[in-house]
């Protein structure tokens, strides 16, 4: 099982994260979480998926906004009647004002994205990315919407608390704000 979680990337020329699923031997365990990672402004692949196997990834709480690609899928089933699932869920998506980033993804040849909810796109919404500052601005849409499912995750990018203040909804990306919503 993999884990990614809490990163700032940014300024990258290659995938910034970039997932090889191949497990061929069990298809329920999600093998992969990708989560509250902040992936803004890279020359290629915000996310890139290769799967040519089975198996599960969730990516949760991420903000991810003006890659070359926010999101790559590659990935063919090569005779596997049970596709990759990948959850997309609680992500801001691209720049814009309209709600349609990855609410309904069709399934990709060897993708099963049919589960992926609330997802959406979304202006720039940091303190100062000019300064490389990428928490969140206190006016930011990513504030106390995020999903609380993995409970080891206790601390941001910065190591303070998450989700913040305790009892709340945790934010998206990698920097907590210490405003809740």
């Amino acid at each position: 099982n993999g884990l990614v979680r809490n990163n700032i990337f940014t300024n990258n020329n290659i995938s910034s994260i970039r997932i090889n699923v191949n497990d061929w031997s069990n298809s329920t365990i999600n093998s992969n979480d990708i989560t509250n990672n902040t992936i803004i402004s890279n020359k290629s692949d915000g996310i890139r998926f290769e799967a040519y196997g089975r198996g599960n990834v969730r990516i949760t709480n991420n903000i991810i906004q003006s890659n070359t690609n926010d999101i790559f899928i590659n990935g063919t089933n090569m005779g596997n009647t049970n596709p990759v699932k990948i959850i997309f869920s609680n992500n801001i998506v691209g720049i814009g004002n309209i709600n349609y980033a990855l609410k309904t993804i069709p399934r990709i040849e060897n993708f099963d994205t049919t589960s992926s909810t609330t997802n959406f796109s979304a202006a720039f919404e940091f303190a100062d990315t000019s300064k490389r500052n990428y928490s969140l601005s206190i006016f930011s849409r990513a504030i106390g919407i995020g999903n609380n499912i993995l409970a080891e995750i206790s601390k941001d990018y910065n190591g303070n608390t998450r989700p913040n203040p305790a009892g709340s909804r945790m934010d998206l990306g990698a920097i907590e704000n210490q405003y809740a919503i």
